[in-house]
């Protein structure tokens, strides 16, 4: 979350607009090593999508959600997150 202004953050920043999948390869040849990067595209750009789940929650904390539609703290799951930030739109 290096970079990103939590403190002024609103819901409207993080909306996902759709998720990124993206090949990263290094070195070339029989040393060539590939990897992913998986993301989400917001009107604020392209972020990690678990960078997401962290500022949705840290957004939803700060913004004091009402309780009874969440409950982040018993499981720390992401589709807790997910469906909180869907009931609070």
């Amino acid at each position: 979350m290096n970079g990103i202004d939590v403190a002024t953050l609103d819901f409207k920043d993080i909306r996902w607009e759709f998720g990124v999948y993206q090949c990263v390869s290094t070195e070339s040849g029989r040393n060539k090593q590939y990897s992913s990067w998986i993301g989400v595209r917001t009107p604020m750009g392209e972020i990690k999508e678990t960078v997401w789940y962290q500022l949705a929650e840290a957004l939803i904390r700060r913004k004091g959600a009402n309780n009874s539609c969440w409950d982040i703290s018993s499981n720390g799951s992401q589709n807790t997150t997910t469906q909180t930030i869907l009931l609070i739109r």
